[in-house]
């Protein structure tokens, strides 16, 4: 029964503050409140544009390729290289990530536009 009456009691409270911000907030809206604002810099293009299919595949190399080293620094330090199977694992790991490092560069996604 209390948390009903304590989620009655935030609804409330929320509702009343949207009520008094409506009712205190400036209705005229300014023209600079109405453009977009970054670095300081006035934008040329609209910003709903869509991004190009390029940015997305070094978005996902980058995710990828920093998952590996997240991956790999702490079989470094930790010495599991040293026994038999994580070192099979690893070397089939680094071979996987290699044929993706290869197959990424005869497609041609890791030239510039």
């Amino acid at each position: 029964m209390i948390s009903v009456t304590a989620l009655m009691v935030i609804m409330f409270t929320c509702l009343i503050m949207m009520v008094v911000s409506g009712l205190f907030s400036g209705s005229e809206l300014k023209q600079s409140s109405n453009e977009p604002f970054e670095c300081g810099m006035d934008v040329f293009i609209s910003s709903r544009t869509p991004y190009a299919l390029y940015s997305y595949l070094v978005l996902i190399l980058f995710v990828i390729f920093d998952i590996e080293l997240i991956v790999s620094i702490p079989l470094v330090f930790t010495n599991l290289l040293t026994c038999d199977i994580w070192s099979i694992v690893w070397t089939i790991y680094s071979l996987f990530m290699l044929m993706g490092l290869t197959v990424e560069f005869w497609l041609g996604s890791l030239t510039s536009c």
